[in-house]
């Protein structure tokens, strides 16, 4: 716990928690957003796409997001861990931040395998989409979903938590 205090005390998490400063806090969490959207969105589109709508859509195409899917996850990497800096002592006693952090992992793991088995078939396009392509949609779709179900409940769950910290000791 003793690193994540000192963390905290670190002038970029001070900053980024305590400054009045439209750039601090509000910005990092836009840009936490905008990278949530980028990353969430096209999965989702993708996802939806395999799980059988938008049949008229071709789904080899897609691809061409993945490129700006993973500029959105390196956005998210960085300003998350910003806003882990600022409130790490927080973060760390919460389970739903640990719940968050395994959603993400195994959906993009999910992500690799889905890219291996589904987008490297070439003749993806031309018939009906596998059953095991659709599992790993829903799977992706559920796990990003609970990835930011994970992140609204931190706020919640970590006062909660706190709370508890405070009256046990």
């Amino acid at each position: 716990m003793a690193f994540f205090a000192w963390l905290e005390q670190t002038g970029i998490a001070t900053w980024v928690n305590s400054s009045d400063s439209v750039l601090a806090y509000p910005t990092v969490l836009l840009l936490h957003t905008i990278g949530l959207s980028m990353v969430v969105g096209i999965n989702i589109v993708i996802d939806l796409r395999l799980l059988g709508f938008g049949r008229q859509i071709p789904v080899l195409p897609m691809q061409r997001f993945f490129p700006m899917m993973w500029a959105g996850l390196a956005l998210n990497a960085v300003t998350g861990a910003l806003l882990l800096s600022a409130k790490a002592t927080q973060f760390v006693i919460n389970p739903a931040f640990y719940v968050k952090m395994a959603s993400i992992l195994l959906a993009v793991g999910v992500f690799f395998a889905m890219k291996a088995r589904v987008f490297g078939d070439p003749l993806l396009d031309r018939k009906p989409v596998a059953a095991n392509a659709k599992l790993l949609a829903a799977l992706s779709l559920t796990l990003w979903l609970l990835a930011i179900t994970a992140g609204r409940w931190m706020a919640y769950i970590g006062e909660a938590a706190h709370f508890a910290l405070l009256t046990l000791s």
